[in-house]
Protein backbone atom coordinates (compact mmCIF):
# COMPACT_ATOMS: atom_id res chain seq x y z
CA UNK A 1 0.00 0.00 0.00
CA UNK A 2 2.85 2.13 0.81
CA UNK A 3 4.02 1.49 -2.82
CA UNK A 4 1.07 2.46 -3.89
CA UNK A 5 0.48 5.90 -2.10
CA UNK A 6 4.61 6.78 -3.22
CA UNK A 7 3.46 5.64 -7.08
CA UNK A 8 0.12 5.76 -8.66
CA UNK A 9 -1.81 7.30 -5.96
CA UNK A 10 0.44 10.69 -6.86
CA UNK A 11 -1.12 10.86 -9.95
CA UNK A 12 -4.90 10.62 -8.40
CA UNK A 13 -7.15 13.75 -7.59
CA UNK A 14 -7.84 11.52 -4.16
CA UNK A 15 -4.29 11.20 -3.14
CA UNK A 16 -5.52 12.91 -0.11
CA UNK A 17 -8.53 10.82 0.21
CA UNK A 18 -6.00 7.34 -0.32
CA UNK A 19 -3.72 8.63 2.84
CA UNK A 20 -6.47 8.86 5.27
CA UNK A 21 -7.59 5.29 3.94
CA UNK A 22 -4.07 4.22 5.00
CA UNK A 23 -4.53 5.76 8.28
CA UNK A 24 -7.58 3.75 8.90
CA UNK A 25 -5.96 0.28 7.03
CA UNK A 26 -2.68 0.73 8.71
CA UNK A 27 -3.16 -0.55 11.86
CA UNK A 28 -4.81 -3.71 11.57
CA UNK A 29 -3.10 -4.78 7.88
CA UNK A 30 -0.07 -3.10 8.36
CA UNK A 31 3.34 -5.38 7.77
CA UNK A 32 1.35 -8.02 6.28
CA UNK A 33 1.75 -9.41 2.81
CA UNK A 34 -1.50 -9.08 0.79
CA UNK A 35 -1.61 -12.63 -0.21
CA UNK A 36 -2.08 -13.07 3.58
CA UNK A 37 -4.95 -11.48 3.70
CA UNK A 38 -8.15 -13.48 4.43
CA UNK A 39 -12.48 -12.00 3.27
CA UNK A 40 -12.29 -12.51 7.15
CA UNK A 41 -9.39 -10.00 7.46
CA UNK A 42 -11.41 -7.71 5.85
CA UNK A 43 -15.08 -8.50 6.87
CA UNK A 44 -13.48 -8.06 10.30
CA UNK A 45 -12.63 -4.53 9.33
CA UNK A 46 -15.61 -3.50 8.08
CA UNK A 47 -17.62 -4.64 10.96
CA UNK A 48 -15.46 -2.70 13.25
CA UNK A 49 -15.49 0.30 10.92
CA UNK A 50 -19.42 0.12 11.06
CA UNK A 51 -19.47 -0.13 14.74
CA UNK A 52 -17.48 3.22 14.75
CA UNK A 53 -20.27 4.56 12.71
CA UNK A 54 -18.72 5.37 9.55
CA UNK A 55 -20.87 5.08 6.53
CA UNK A 56 -20.50 2.32 4.09
CA UNK A 57 -19.96 4.68 1.22
CA UNK A 58 -16.50 5.63 3.07
CA UNK A 59 -16.01 2.20 3.97
CA UNK A 60 -15.85 1.14 0.57
CA UNK A 61 -13.48 4.05 -0.39
CA UNK A 62 -11.22 3.01 2.47
CA UNK A 63 -11.21 -0.63 1.35
CA UNK A 64 -10.63 0.35 -2.31
CA UNK A 65 -7.85 2.15 -1.56
CA UNK A 66 -5.43 -0.66 -1.61
CA UNK A 67 -4.73 0.02 -5.67
CA UNK A 68 -3.66 -3.27 -7.57
CA UNK A 69 -2.56 -5.49 -5.53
Amino acid sequence: MVMYLDGPSLEKRSHERDLYSLKRLAPLFAGREPASLTAADVRCYIAQRQTDGVSAATINKEVGCSGPL
